[in-house]
């Protein structure tokens, strides 16, 4: 009856082991997944970004007057591209999260199409080495009024200099994402902004790439999105749209789940065998 009673503890703690084998590395590729939604969606949630091609350094002005006088288009704002290094639960510090150099009249502009308002501290100077963030692009990196990102402070940002954080910006709603055709739960908002005038004349950021913030007019959001998708794109003009943002999501997301299919199945084989050698044993 002992030897009965021992199997049967050993079957079912290894049963509960398998399940739990199962469940937890689906419900962390989920969590993981989920928290990279602002990577991709927090700044073209309510923008379009329009960049150069693979092989060109800066958008055609010609490109640019033909955006700027469309119906749908409210404004068109030049950005200097800059990335930060962000954190990956699980993985750490691994994927890049852009930072933008913004003109000081542009600034209020931005804040007002993506809902944030400054929490602490201050706005960026202008020709200043200062940057502004959102309170969850913060916390991601663990940073406050006073902390510094780019070189050297931190090798994998894709700034020369440092810059130091003198504001903190939050939202004044919840949602990263509410449109039509888009499944977004609650997150923050990472964003982060310098000062473009800084960037433009400092030395050791010559090369940085120009690109655009396209804000669309009230209510048609999805026809300027497809009239620069369908009249704008080209080799020499990349643009970035929601849509695109959220496939390359999606495409994330079943990229890691097919990975994390294939652990499931290996953990769901192995613990068979030792359910199988248990019984045998016992």
């Amino acid at each position: 009856a002992v030897r009965h009673r021992r199997r049967s503890i050993l079957l079912l703690a290894a049963i509960g082991l398998m399940v739990l084998g199962v469940a937890l590395p689906r419900f962390l590729n989920t969590v993981q997944n989920e928290s990279m939604l602002p990577q991709y969606l927090s700044y073209t949630s309510h923008a379009t970004i329009v960049s150069p091609g693979f092989t060109y350094r800066e958008i055609p002005s010609n490109v640019l007057a033909e955006i700027r006088a469309h119906p749908t288009v409210a404004h068109v704002i030049p950005v200097k591209a800059m990335r930060m290094i962000v954190n990956v639960p699980m993985y750490g510090e691994l994927a890049p999260m852009a930072v933008y150099g913004v003109r000081e009249q542009d600034l209020p502009v931005l804040l007002d199409t993506y809902g944030l308002r400054l929490g602490e501290g201050e706005l960026v100077e202008p020709r200043s080495g200062q940057v502004v963030l959102t309170n969850g692009l913060a916390r991601n990196r663990g940073l406050d009024l006073g902390s510094t990102i780019g070189h050297p402070v931190n090798e994998r940002d894709e700034m020369p200099t440092e810059l130091t954080v003198v504001g903190l910006l939050e939202s004044t709603d919840s949602v990263l994402l509410e449109r039509e055709g888009y499944d977004v739960p609650p997150m923050p908002r990472w964003v982060a902004f310098t000062s473009y005038e800084y960037v433009d004349s400092h030395e050791r950021y010559i090369g940085t790439p120009t690109h655009a913030l396209v804000i669309p007019a009230e209510g048609v959001n999805s026809e300027m999105e497809a009239w620069l998708r369908d009249s704008i794109a080209s080799p020499r003009v990349e643009i970035s749209t929601l849509d695109k943002s959220y496939r390359s999501y999606q495409s994330l997301v079943q990229i890691s789940q097919g990975i994390g299919d294939i652990g499931i199945v290996i953990l769901t084989v192995a613990a068979g065998l030792a359910l199988t050698i248990l019984n045998y044993v016992f």
